[in-house]
């Protein structure tokens, strides 16, 4: 979560400072909860309720913060955790993650980036690599000497999470011919290759391990 972050132009410099290096965070265990609000009071549901009113100033709650879906069902501004939750089925039950993306295409600029932005609470980094889908004209090159300087103070073994980016987009024969239109999701494969498109897809993944 993809939170993904803002993208910076790589003719600006990252961050307004320089921040050292990240020492590995001992003694902690990434599969679990960290109570970030641990040192604040309990709050209930009628003590935000009371908080909101005052902020709307006697403006109507339900016409200022609730809304309803197309076929008419109630959105309320906010829900409570729901009675008796069990996990998703085949999904294990471990706390979501903060990745931050990193596109800047100068390694030190991203290493900054990088950094400051784990510094700041993020538990895991994506790594951008130019040319991949999601690039959008930014992006690391994939040599070892980028990477080892982009990473630089990062410590994964300290639980920080890592997802590289480097994806290629297959070019197939698209209905209509003309000029290849990439980034239209596996549907558009789907339709113009059939079956053919799973095959596709699996060599793009090939090329990719590779």
């Amino acid at each position: 979560m993809a939170f993904w972050g803002m993208t910076q132009d790589p003719t600006q410099d990252a961050t307004q400072q320089t921040p050292k290096s990240l020492p590995p965070r001992a003694g902690i265990d990434p599969t679990q909860e960290i109570p970030l609000a641990a040192e604040f009071p309990a709050s209930d549901a009628a003590q935000w309720r009371a908080l909101v009113e005052a902020a709307l100033k006697g403006a109507s709650f339900d016409k200022r913060l609730v809304s309803q879906s197309y076929d008419g069902f109630r959105i309320e501004p906010l829900y409570p955790r729901a009675a008796g939750a069990e996990p998703v089925a085949g999904r294990t039950a471990v706390p979501w993650q903060v990745i931050q993306r990193v596109d800047h295409p100068d390694p030190r600029s991203a290493n900054q980036e990088a950094l400051c932005d784990l510094e700041d609470g993020a538990t895991g980094l994506n790594l951008v690599f130019a040319g991949a889908v999601g690039a959008y004209g930014y992006g690391l090159d994939s040599s070892r000497e980028t990477i080892t300087r982009a990473l630089d103070g990062v410590h994964p073994e300290a639980g920080i999470a890592l997802e590289l980016q480097k994806f290629t987009h297959p070019v197939y024969r698209q209905r209509g011919g003309g000029v290849f239109q990439p980034g239209l999701s596996a549907l558009d494969l789907l339709f113009n290759c059939g079956p053919a498109g799973r095959r596709i897809l699996h060599e793009s993944e090939l090329r990719l391990a590779a």
